[in-house]
């Protein structure tokens, strides 16, 4: 005899065996070579249900010739290591969709707690306004600005301006300043300015709307007028032959065109423009500083910068003193308020930074 495999129906099985083997009853229901008696199979499975389980067991069996035996066995295998196959694919496909969804969630939970976590400071918490880089542009666009102020108002105790600014736009700075005022008399509370590296133009006339201004002994304060500027193309555009036809209105209509050498006349409106525009700062640093201010409006209005301590001897500023010695001052702890960059930015400058850091990365700016 040799070793076969038994089927469902096949002589000797358990089917073939129910019964009296004479009577009709238990002819068996599979007779024949092995292939009749295989299950029907489902797709490509040898099963016909999910999960159910042939087990199938060797044994001692006569009238079938061993290269079918052995034919009959490796399908069977075959069939099995692919059911197999198909259940281990299933359960990667499982984790993969599982964290094709949950990444965006987890991501978005990260960066909502990062933008929005300042959204509900204590009572006794000093929110933090920082103003870093160019005042108009950016995050320091005034509507940003001006949300973050709000928003300082209406949670804190105390409104703390960060600046680290070179200045910028002076209509920005102007609406940022009205913003101040407005919302000094909406919500009465102590609004401190604390200039770190640097508060020129811009970024101390913004200042100047606090109660007081702080400085460091290394910080530069001042920059206090105006300045208008343009390029200067016309001797290239000589050069090369290129031309421009304006047609104005008046003499002054086509100024600072670039294209064009500038006229006496425009040299000196531009230059009355910008004098008559820092007289202007000037007089509003005068206004605000009021008996503080120790210096005359014509030595301040020089354009120029100064230290910390010379801002302090000149009046610019009320004394020397870091943010976290003002926060300690008012009894709070400083909070961030931003103004912060939206999701999309974050991931992006964070995903910019990272390449950056990467080798052969380079920074983008």
């Amino acid at each position: 005899s040799a070793a076969g495999w038994l089927m469902p129906g096949s002589p000797g099985s358990l089917a073939s065996r129910r019964g009296d083997a004479t009577s009709p009853s238990s002819t068996p229901r599979c007779a024949g070579r092995w292939s009749r008696c295989a299950p029907p199979l489902r797709g490509s499975s040898l099963f016909p249900e999910p999960g159910l389980k042939l087990k199938i067991r060797k044994v001692e069996k006569k009238g079938m010739p061993m290269e079918e035996q052995k034919a009959l066995g490796a399908i069977v295998e075959e069939l099995i290591r692919e059911r197999r196959s198909e259940r281990r694919w299933r359960r990667v496909k499982r984790v993969f969709v599982a964290a094709f969804l949950l990444t965006p969630a987890v991501v978005y939970g990260i960066f909502a707690w990062k933008i929005l976590g300042h959204h509900s400071p204590q009572g006794g918490r000093g929110a933090v306004v920082a103003l870093d880089g160019e005042i108009g542009s950016g995050l320091l666009e005034p509507a940003r600005v001006i949300k973050a102020l709000k928003e300082a108002f209406e949670k804190a105790k105390v409104v703390i301006l960060r600046i680290d600014s070179p200045g910028g736009g002076a209509v920005a700075a102007e609406r940022i300043g009205a913003a101040i005022d407005y919302l000094k008399k909406a919500h009465p509370k102590p609004v401190e300015a604390v200039i770190e590296g640097l508060g020129a133009s811009a970024a101390y006339m913004i200042a100047t709307h606090a109660d007081r201004i702080y400085v460091g002994r290394y910080s530069l304060v001042g920059s206090i007028g105006a300045m208008l500027s343009t390029w200067d193309f016309h001797g290239l555009a000589e050069r090369l032959e290129i031309g421009k036809r304006i047609y104005v209105s008046g003499p002054l209509k086509d100024m600072m065109n670039p294209f064009e050498p500038p006229s006496d006349l425009e040299i000196r409106k531009a230059t009355g423009l910008v004098e008559d525009m820092g007289r202007q700062f000037a007089e509003s640093v005068k206004a605000s500083r009021g008996e503080k201010l120790k210096a005359e409006v014509d030595d301040i209005a020089t354009g120029e910068l100064w230290s910390g301590v010379q801002a302090v001897e000149m009046g610019l500023a009320d004394g020397i003193s870091t943010l976290e010695e003002v926060a300690r001052a008012h009894g709070v702890e400083p909070v961030d308020f931003g103004p912060k960059e939206g999701i999309m930015e974050s991931i992006t400058g964070t995903f910019l930074r990272a390449v950056s850091l990467l080798p052969g990365g380079y920074a983008v700016r």
